[in-house]
């Protein structure tokens, strides 16, 4: 059986879509490569520009049902917004102590309507702001201890709650005086908006600690205690993937294999998307020697992941290590990290507010980034983007919108805004 599709500038093909039996769905052995016409509509952020686009650090971006643009500036903590056609709508958002000021801004989930959620490690709440950008209300964190954890935030389809786990960028705040071992799970939660109270949707996976690593935070006497960051997660360790899919459920990545689970609101996995003929890739210690030394350039020049920690001590005062210290402890981190045995097959995911799902590959010329497999909200797999032809958009909206983040070659960060065509939404 036949499903004719088209794909902008490659002329029409046929994607034949082979009966599987419930529960899994493998994906061909061979790429189809696919190259779609993307349209630019506009870029914003720049070094000269208005002093609105003049942005510090861009961490995150997000559209809201109308297709408005919100860019989170976490260095100048504010939340800038565009219209769907680039022009500046309004900005809010401001480093303080008051409500609805911010102390650290984490991850933000911007909902249909317009409202928007800041995590705010530093006052361990979620603000809440209307869809005029006014402060409404805060929710505390659901906490136990002296140790909170925070991950992504995904608003949920409901508008009333928001799905969270332990991926990408996790912030770390910690009062003094107090310690907790670091979570051994990876849960995937839904946070009620009304209360803060969370609900488990799923547990992934998680690779077990090499024998005598017991990662732990604590604090004494204002000095930090963080030996996590010398017994954490071995390089190469399969990181939690999650994309939210359109029911509420989400797709889960956490293994080295080439395995993307659909998981549905209730926490069940309805079927899993497979490609044995991708394969994690042994590590040889020629690897090991080549990604270590890679990983510390990174750090060292400021072009890899960052990582920042805050501390609040008694009377809310800021005992948080200093960038270069954070630098340091990084680079330390690195040199004394083992190594997880296989490269994983899978190094990213996405999903677009349509379910379909943007897979991509590990890459043999890391960090440049592999291919991306897309694949159908039904399973069908549509093809896949060739490396470099487009990444992972940092954030999908309605109508085919995407958005991705970048930096200029004097470290100036834009959001570029384009418009997929059809067959690869």
């Amino acid at each position: 059986m036949g499903v004719h599709r088209r794909v902008a500038g490659a002329g029409w093909i046929m994607l034949l879509v082979a009966a599987v039996p419930v529960g899994g769905q493998e994906l061909p052995a061979r790429d189809r490569v696919l190259e779609p016409e993307i349209d630019d509509l506009y870029t914003v952020g720049s070094f000269d520009g208005e002093l609105w686009e003049t942005f510090g650090t861009v961490t995150q971006v997000a559209f809201d049902g109308a297709g408005n643009l919100y860019v989170l500036d976490r260095d100048n903590h504010r939340v800038v917004v565009v219209d769907p056609a680039g022009r500046f709508l309004r900005e809010f958002g401001q480093e303080g102590e008051g409500p609805g000021e911010w102390r650290s801004p984490g991850s933000m989930a911007v909902l249909s309507d317009g409202r928007v959620v800041l995590a705010d490690a530093g006052h361990r709440a979620y603000q809440i702001y209307g869809p005029d950008g006014a402060y409404e209300r805060s929710v505390p964190f659901e906490q136990t201890g002296g140790v909170v954890i925070m991950g992504r935030l995904w608003p949920a389809p409901d508008d009333a709650s928001l799905l969270t786990a332990m991926a990408g960028t996790v912030r770390i705040s910690i009062s003094a005086g107090t310690g907790a071992d670091m979570p051994q799970g990876r849960p995937i939660r839904r946070i009620d908006l009304a209360d803060g109270s969370t609900e488990l949707i799923y547990d992934a996976w998680r690779p077990p600690a090499e024998e005598g690593a017991t990662p732990r935070i604590r604090t004494e006497g204002g000095a930090i205690s963080f030996s996590a960051l010398g017994s954490g997660p071995r390089i190469f360790e399969p990181a939690l993937l999650v994309g939210v899919l359109p029911d509420g459920g989400v797709a889960v990545v956490d293994s080295s294999t080439y395995i993307v689970k659909i998981v549905g609101p209730d926490g069940r996995v309805r079927r899993r998307v497979t490609r044995p003929s991708m394969r994690p890739v042994e590590v040889t210690p020629r690897i090991e020697e080549r990604e270590r030394q890679r990983r510390i350039e990174e750090v060292e020049t400021g072009e890899g992941p960052q990582m920042r920690m805050v501390l609040r001590g008694a009377g809310g005062q800021d005992m948080s290590p200093s960038a270069e210290q954070m630098r340091q402890m990084q680079v330390d981190r690195i040199r004394e990290q083992g190594f997880y045995p296989e490269i994983p097959a899978i190094a990213a995911l996405g999903a677009a507010p349509t379910g379909t799902l943007w897979i991509r590959r590990d890459s043999d010329e890391r960090p440049v980034p592999g291919p991306v497999d897309l694949v159908g909200a039904d399973g069908a797999y549509l093809g896949t983007l060739a490396s470099g032809t487009l990444p992972i958009p940092a954030a999908f909206g309605p109508d085919g919108l995407v958005a991705f983040i970048a930096r200029d070659e004097y470290d100036v960060p834009s959001v570029r805004v384009s418009r997929l065509p059809e067959a690869i939404r």
